[in-house]
């Protein structure tokens, strides 16, 4: 194996990590702010990305219009979810975390089979926010894309880290 080789799979491996890490910080934020594990957000993430697709590739828009309308949709998807998800759970069960599975559950399925009918079942390509050209560092050629993920992740990572330690954000209530 060349080094050009191993440091290739080092960065793609960086890449996909920071992607779970991304998914398990959302993950790890809902629960923490509602005691909820939300089967329901990854289905809602499917549907800001398809957004973002739909207003970018078909609509045309630039990234940052596009960018910020999705986020607003999947914010009011958060608050739909709370609304038919969890909320009706409130007060019904000892245990919410263990109705809300069940209701999250049941909303993520619904919203994937609602997706299905509307797009189908096939993948669609997506055109690059930075480019298909790769960047050479240190004489390896590395795609855009991966350093975007991997600074992102990094950057969201500490950002939370930062508000966690610097405020009472992170002390539970008593």
């Amino acid at each position: 194996m060349t080094l050009t080789a191993f440091a290739l799979g080092v960065i793609s491996g960086l890449a996909l990590a920071s992607i779970y890490i991304l998914v398990a910080l959302g993950f790890t934020l809902v629960i923490a702010a509602s005691g909820v594990f939300n089967f329901a957000q990854g289905s809602v993430v499917m549907i800001g990305t398809i957004l973002a697709y739909l207003f970018t590739d078909r609509l045309g828009w630039p990234a940052g219009p596009a960018l910020l309308v999705s986020l607003g949709i999947g914010a009011l998807l958060g608050l739909l979810t709370h609304l038919v998800a969890v909320r009706p759970a409130m007060g019904r069960s000892h245990d919410l975390g263990h109705a809300t599975l069940l209701t999250t559950i049941g909303l993520g399925t619904a919203l994937n089979a609602a997706v299905a009918l509307w797009f189908g079942g096939e993948s669609f390509n997506v055109k690059s926010y930075v480019g298909d050209t790769p960047v050479q560092l240190l004489g390896v050629p590395i795609r855009p894309v991966y350093l975007l993920i991997i600074g992102a992740a990094a950057a969201i990572t500490l950002t939370i880290e930062l508000v966690a330690r610097r405020t009472a954000i992170h002390k539970p209530s008593r």
